[in-house]
């Protein structure tokens, strides 16, 4: 089997995915524990991608470096190391970014919008009439704010006028 050690500036995500900024230097060291198989790499087709093999002088078991140079969204993925005849490492890599994903501020004059947190991903937009004798038509009332930062719904719903009989 074997075991992976991530190096370099990176954190952890849900998911136990590898999360690192664009531009950095990730190396993933994988050694074959008790085998004198060489651990491989699976699927390394992006460019600025190297793979370094070799023993370790001082545990005597094969290592195999990968180092992605300049991550970028070409990286974005999932990598795997494994040493034949045994079940293989899987490690997930995403790209993270210091300023926070945030969706636009809704606005419409009719509509009054509440958000569950500011435009924070997965905020929930709550939509009604400013206009208490209108009600909502046609679109769902409520979005939510979605990873890639932009709103579930695609245009705002309309105010209509209640007819009221007495």
């Amino acid at each position: 089997e074997a075991t992976l050690h991530i190096n370099g500036e990176w954190q952890l995500l849900p998911g136990g995915v590898v999360g690192i900024e664009k531009g950095r230097i990730l190396s993933i060291t994988c050694e074959a524990n008790g085998t004198g198989i060489v651990p491989q790499w699976k699927n390394l087709t992006a460019p600025r991608i190297y793979v370094d093999t070799y023993r370790d002088h001082y545990s005597g078991r094969n290592v195999s470096m990968l180092y992605i140079v300049e991550v970028d969204t070409i990286h974005v993925g999932k990598y795997e190391c494994f040493v034949p005849g045994y079940a293989p490492n899987i490690i997930e890599i995403q790209l993270v970014t210091d300023t926070p994903v945030k969706c636009s501020k809704l606005e419409d004059r009719y509509i009054s919008i509440r958000y569950s947190k500011e435009q924070d991903v997965g905020s929930v937009a709550t939509m009604s009439c400013k206009d208490r004798y209108k009600t909502l038509v046609g679109k769902t009332r409520r979005w939510t704010c979605l990873s890639d930062g932009q709103w579930s719904g695609h245009s705002l719903p309309r105010c209509k006028g209640q007819y009221v009989f007495i």
